[in-house]
Formats: structure tokens, sequence, C-alpha cells
């Protein structure tokens, strides 16, 4: 199953957002195992990037959210937050994806909501 999002929809909407659906998802499947019937795997997307997908690893959906992001790009704050992932599984990943040029940093630092300033990366023209 393919949901599509714009990218202002998921800005829009709460903080918590993949973990609510990620809660009625597996309410849903529960009671679909009880029924007998089986519910197709689901992915997320923005811009045409997948940005959550049970199979893919972290990596890519971090990947795929900034590449969907466009030329304003994300800070890697930004990320935790539309994901719902601790800073330093989102960090990490997106410390490998700057080793292997997959993003660089675009030169803009953006506050984050304790002050500081924090890198803004986009995505290389190439993918995973």
């Amino acid at each position: 199953m393919k949901i599509e999002l714009p990218l202002a929809f998921l800005n829009a909407m709460p903080i918590n957002w993949q973990s609510r659906f990620s809660a009625l998802l597996q309410e849903a499947q529960t009671e679909a195992q009880r029924l007998g019937v089986a519910i197709p795997q689901y992915q997320v997307h923005v811009n045409g990037h997948v940005v959550s997908d049970p199979a893919l690893p972290m990596r890519k959906i971090i990947f795929n959210l900034i590449q969907a992001s466009g030329d304003a790009g994300m800070a890697t704050w930004e990320v935790e937050q539309t994901l719902q992932k601790d800073h330093a599984s989102v960090s990490a990943r997106v410390h490998d994806l700057v080793k292997e040029n997959l993003l660089y940093d675009k030169g803009e630092r953006r506050l984050t909501k304790n002050g500081k300033s924090a890198i803004v990366y986009v995505s290389a023209k190439k993918g995973i």
C-alpha cells in the first residue's frame, strides 16, 4: 500500500505522527490476524520519495526524507522530529551519508529548539 503525502502536510502533522500511525497499523494488523485476513505492507511517500517503510534501512529513509525536502534541506533535529527517532541514531546515519557523499552541508544553519546552531543538509543528485 502506498501513502503519498506532501511535505507541507507532513510538517504540519503532530510531532509523534509516525508513532501514532504505527500504533494504528499495529492495531489493524492484530485485528486482521484475529479475523484471518492480510493487511498489505505500507510505505509513506513524500514528494515521490519513500520516508517510511518497515523493510527499508534507516539510512535510506533519512536520505529519502532529506532528498524530498529539496533545496530547503533539513537539519538533523528536523529529521529526528519528523521520524520520531533519537538523536544518536539519526546523527550517526547522517554522518555516514555525508562520508559517502550522498548528503552535504548546504552552508546554512538553523536554530534548534534549544537555540543551538544546526547544519542544514541537502542530498547529492545521486541516490542510494
